[in-house]
């Protein structure tokens, strides 16, 4: 083995060693990607912007605020335990956002701004996946692709 210096201290520079380092490291970074994948997807945080991103898609098929709301909000029912529901709809902003269409369809501009996102969340729906769980692989696999493109640098 060669041994090289380096500011006063000694290195050594064995092949197997920096591979077996890197295949473990490769090995925490798979295992760590993995965790983070699926606790997304198993176990979602619900959070407004879902509302937002539905909003938007669902005024793709209907221009009338009213049945915007109606059919989002049903979605929300349907798609989240209901004490999630009630987090999603309680508070002055939230609430009010719920209960007056128009004020949902104010919020469209602010959700519209992710084009890509939303063209496939909507493929996914239209593939039968349903708006929040397309919404869940969606992000899934950006989360997915960002870690492969992280491991291609490392």
């Amino acid at each position: 083995m060669a041994k090289t210096e380096t500011s006063g201290f000694q290195e050594r520079s064995d092949p197997a060693v920096g591979g077996r380092t890197q295949a473990l490291v490769a090995a925490v970074y798979v295992c760590f990607l993995l965790a983070v994948i699926g606790s997304s997807f198993f176990q979602p945080a619900h959070d407004w912007d879902m509302i937002g991103f539905a909003a938007v898609i669902t005024s793709w098929q209907t221009p009338h605020p009213a049945e915007i709301q109606r059919r989002v909000y049903e979605q929300i029912r349907r798609a989240t335990p209901p004490a999630t529901y009630r987090e999603l709809t309680s508070g002055p902003f939230r609430h009010d956002v719920a209960t007056n269409p128009l004020h949902l369809a104010e919020q469209l501009p602010f959700y519209s701004i992710k084009p890509l996102y939303l063209d496939l969340v909507w493929l996914g729906r239209r593939l039968v996946l349903g708006l929040q769980r397309s919404m869940r692989l969606v992000s899934v696999l950006s989360v997915l692709a960002l870690g492969i493109l992280c491991f291609q640098g490392m």
